[in-house]
């Protein structure tokens, strides 16, 4: 069985920018996308100043354990549609500046990606982009799809694909926040675009965002003969991210007796 490492970056910024928006790229629109919402409750997020980005080992293990149900019940989900053994666990979280993205990432994607593109709405807003390898990503889909030998493109059943898994691994990653903060989290469509890791984060790096961290979890994706890279970006709000880190320390109050 190979094991690829999937990275996922929370990124916390009051005017998300420079994310592909719709017509920059290729676009598909998902049939099958699902708009997913957490119950709110009275949990406050800060609307002053920048997010408080200084988690504890206990408060990343709240999150990660969040993130391993999730990411199991995504890894489930694909395995039945795709019919084969695919499984998604989440290993460890990190902060990572921000302008430093680009030096993390490119050792991952050193050419092309795919992106998947949702934008995230209602309480919480901004956009949430899936990279993906370009390489490894035309392999996954050609062992998913019983050896079919691919081009150097993504068919139209290959983009299909390529959204569920994206679709997918997006809800879980903000339905794992969502509970932690019981905050509401609605998502549109996705769509999808080829283009270089550059192109994504130049925009990104080369500004001042009210947050100059980002929230980076490393986790496993399985599957029996092929691997990709991905990573999975989350630009939202730092007023939101704020509460995030807020409840996370609730929970380590609670879980020290406090």
């Amino acid at each position: 069985m190979i094991v690829c490492v999937l990275k996922i970056a929370v990124v916390a910024i009051e005017n998300p920018v420079g994310a592909t928006r719709p017509g920059d790229g290729q676009r598909l629109q998902h049939p099958s996308s699902i708009a997913n919402a957490v119950r709110p409750t009275n949990i406050r997020s800060n609307q002053e100043g920048p997010a408080k980005m200084n988690f504890q080992e206990d408060q990343e293990g709240t999150l990660l354990h969040l993130l391993q149900t999730e990411f199991s019940q995504a890894g489930d989900m694909l395995s039945s549609l795709a019919g084969k053994s695919l499984t998604i666990a989440p290993s460890q979280l990190d902060l990572r500046e921000i302008r430093k993205l680009s030096m993390v990432l490119s050792a991952v994607f050193p050419s092309r990606t795919i992106k998947v593109v949702q934008h995230a709405r209602g309480a919480v807003s901004g956009e949430v982009v899936l990279f993906l390898d370009h390489d490894s990503t035309l392999k996954m889909c050609s062992q998913l799809d019983d050896g079919k030998i691919h081009s150097n493109r993504l068919d139209a059943s290959d983009q299909e694909l390529v959204l569920e898994v994206g679709n997918m691994m997006i809800i879980s990653s903000l339905s794992a926040i969502g509970r932690l903060v019981q905050t509401p989290l609605y998502l549109d469509s996705p769509y999808l675009s080829i283009d270089t890791l550059e192109a994504f984060l130049h925009p990104l790096t080369n500004r001042t965002p009210e947050s100059e961290h980002a929230l980076v979890v490393q986790a496993q994706l399985n599957l029996a003969s092929e691997s990709t890279a991905a990573c999975l970006l989350l630009l939202l709000k730092s007023s939101f991210m704020d509460s995030v880190s807020t409840t996370m320390r609730a929970h380590e109050r609670i879980d020290h007796g406090v």
